[in-house]
């Protein structure tokens, strides 16, 4: 039995739904699109605290935090 491939361009994953793979599928689902990926932080943040502007060092829900920061701030206040 053959499977079939995702309908998106370049991909070769197998269908699992509307003939998409999964990742597709549910881009399309999220985003209206299977092609394009929508990211978070496309803008440059700033932390308050250090003044990282790595948008990888950010949580969606923390803005204007990085990581380090946050976790740094969360063992002060327990210490506290």
């Amino acid at each position: 039995m053959e499977h079939d491939e995702c309908r998106v361009d370049g991909c070769e994953s197998g269908v699992i739904a509307r003939g998409m793979c999964w990742k597709h599928y549910q881009r399309h689902r999220r985003h209206g699109s299977p092609e394009t990926a929508h990211r978070r932080f496309e803008d440059s943040h700033e932390c308050r605290y250090c003044g990282t502007q790595d948008p990888g060092q950010f949580y969606a829900s923390y803005k204007g935090v990085c990581k380090i920061c946050r976790k740094v701030r969360s063992i002060q206040r327990k210490a506290a």
